[in-house]
């Protein structure tokens, strides 16, 4: 249901199926470090989330993340390595 996508020890991707499903609480997928974090929460109806902060940090970014959520259907991803050679293919 969670799927590291990892090729010569870097992290490609991050697939999370839609059957995935936590009693309660919250969970995070990606490492306190990441410049974007990536969770799952399931509270009761009623549940208040405490105000917090988040830490102020200073980050570079070198390439643009991005996310996709499929709602329907079936794609197909292509992965490449920094030359654009072409790696492998995964099926979501």
């Amino acid at each position: 249901m969670i799927e590291n996508i990892i090729h010569k020890k870097k992290m490609l991707a991050l697939i999370v199926r839609a059957r995935y499903r936590r009693k309660k609480g919250i969970t995070f997928f990606t490492q306190n470090e990441s410049t974007q974090q990536f969770g799952y929460m399931k509270h009761k109806r009623d549940h208040i989330i405490k105000p917090h902060l988040h830490k102020k940090r200073l980050t570079k970014i070198y390439y643009t993340s991005e996310v996709i959520l499929i709602l329907k259907g079936i794609l197909r991803v292509d992965f490449y390595n920094q030359f654009k050679k072409y790696l492998f293919s995964k099926i979501l």
